[in-house]
């Protein structure tokens, strides 16, 4: 069912429980779909040329299992690479809990633990531009290879953001 949050009201943080507790109850009884159909024809072949992926959400950890469940029933799932990252306890099946942070950050954060991951090409598809914008912020100040692409659902396309390339040390 719709709900809508008028931006001016104070929420008591007791309402913004009920919600959450509320939309994490209806997670489990909300059947998914890919927003891009198409995706699940990439992504066996990304995993066998060796990509690792990662998700990137704003739930909480509360609903990893779930989450995962939901990935498994649209056919992708981020399983566990075979190398141990360094991380905190929002990475759980290579899937990054936010919940409800600034998404630019916990990245940032997270590729900073993770000085490795320089080497690689990281590639950032979202649908919202806040998002990006977030993630482009964050990101342009470190040292590593990245795309950034908006993904626009109505129109079935992306669009590249920025390329930042940083020499590696």
């Amino acid at each position: 069912f719709p709900v809508t949050i008028c931006a001016a009201m104070t929420i008591s943080e007791e309402a913004k429980k009920n919600v959450i507790e509320l939309y994490n109850h209806f997670q489990f009884k909300t059947e998914v779909r890919l927003t891009e159909p198409s995706l699940k024809d990439f992504w066996p072949a990304w995993k066998q040329k060796g990509v690792v992926m990662f998700g990137l959400t704003s739930r909480s950890t509360t609903l990893a299992s779930r989450t995962h469940d939901q990935l498994q029933s649209v056919g992708l799932s981020f399983d566990k690479t075979n190398h141990q990252y360094a991380t905190d306890p929002i990475l759980v099946n290579n899937i990054l809990f936010t919940a409800g942070g600034h998404k630019g950050k916990v990245l940032k954060d997270f590729l900073k633990q993770n000085p490795e991951l320089s080497r690689k090409r990281i590639i950032f598809v979202d649908d919202s531009l806040k998002n990006i914008q977030a993630v482009e912020s964050e990101l342009s100040q470190l040292d590593f290879d990245i795309e950034i692409y908006h993904y626009e659902q109505s129109a079935h396309r992306y669009h590249k953001i920025s390329q930042l390339h940083h020499s590696h040390h």
